[in-house]
């Protein structure tokens, strides 16, 4: 385990994956078994833990969701009465989502809750069985919870999160808006979430090994981050990924950017058909049940957007990546 791990990483591990430290296979018999001894292992754990000092003070104003989106209903009035601040992100939260979206939610969960084992087990339990929500909305997403604590905001996790996106999100809880206060650092590494994800895609686009529209939809998702953190790595500050595809898009020749564009066509006209079985089997929530089954349940790649993954769609696809980072001065 870690030592220099924070809340916010340890409870994304509860939620999203049922287990602190070391995989705990309990999940596959009981989600609430493992939630509570994994709560119990992080608060003996947590208790060592020590604040870093503040340096840069902010407060920041979320407006509150106005949307009618039925996942984000759903979700604010299942967590509602919960020590948790509930925000939308992404296109549901600008309201412009479509068939391509997934559910980009943030929790914030207070301090009261670690005061309770038994409230902090019952609240990672809710935000677990709301998950299914999130695959229902899409059953082909990736990512679950995107997870904070109040003492993070006091040490605030910039590259995770960037704060610039606040703007760009609501709040589902409390429903009338919500203002925080997060303290940043004078400095950041904001390199290392795109050399991670540029070296990820590289493996990926390499590889060509996608067998469905599962494991398309993780690619192409990667590559249309990989703009908003290539700016966040050349200008020292988050940017909401809608913008950056035009800010990026400046630092190179047209015939490097088409790839890009085909990317984007594909997202404009994403379709594909599940059947009832299939949407059953991959809105599970298990970690170790989704990892064995979505290469079985996941839809194949539509003929139409397979006829454009051509071996000169991948070779593109690498060298908009490599030229990104060699713009940045990353070394291979």
């Amino acid at each position: 385990m870690k030592e220099e791990l924070i809340k916010s990483e340890a409870i994304r591990h509860i939620v999203n994956k049922g287990y602190f430290g070391q995989k705990d296979y309990l999940s596959l018999l009981s989600a609430r078994v493992a939630i509570n001894r994994s709560v119990a292992k992080y608060l003996k754990y947590e208790n060592s833990e020590k604040l870093k000092s503040k340096v840069i003070e902010r407060k920041i104003f979320v407006e509150s969701y106005k949307g009618n989106n039925p996942a984000a209903i759903r979700i604010r009035n299942l967590l509602y009465g919960e020590n948790l601040n509930v925000l939308v992100h992404g296109s549901i939260g600008t309201r412009e989502e479509n068939f391509y979206s997934d559910y980009d939610g943030l929790v914030i969960i207070k301090n009261e809750l670690f005061n309770s084992k038994k409230k902090l087990s019952d609240a990672c339990l809710k935000l677990h069985r709301c998950l299914k929500i999130l695959y229902q909305f899409d059953p082909l997403q990736h990512h679950g919870w995107f997870i904070l604590t109040e003492s993070d905001l006091k040490n605030y996790p910039q590259t995770y999160f960037p704060h610039e996106l606040f703007e760009f999100s609501r709040s589902l809880l409390p429903d009338k808006g919500l203002e925080i206060e997060i303290s940043l650092k004078d400095s950041y590494d904001y390199l290392e979430p795109f050399n991670n994800l540029s070296q990820a895609i590289m493996k990926k686009v390499d590889s060509k090994k996608l067998k469905n529209l599962y494991a398309l939809k993780g690619l192409l998702s990667q590559f249309m981050l990989l703009p908003s953190l290539y700016c966040q790595a050349r200008d020292k500050k988050g940017i909401f990924k809608k913008f950056s595809f035009d800010e990026a898009r400046k630092d190179f020749a047209e015939d490097e950017w088409a790839v890009m564009d085909i990317v984007s066509e594909i997202r404009k006209n994403w379709h594909y058909d599940i059947n009832a079985l299939q949407k059953w089997m991959l809105t599970r929530t298990n970690k170790y049940f989704r990892r064995f089954i979505i290469p079985f349940a996941a839809p194949s790649i539509p003929a139409d957007i397979k006829s454009k993954l051509t071996d000169d769609f991948y070779k593109q696809m690498y060298s908009l990546t490599y030229a990104m980072r060699e713009k940045l001065n990353v070394s291979l």
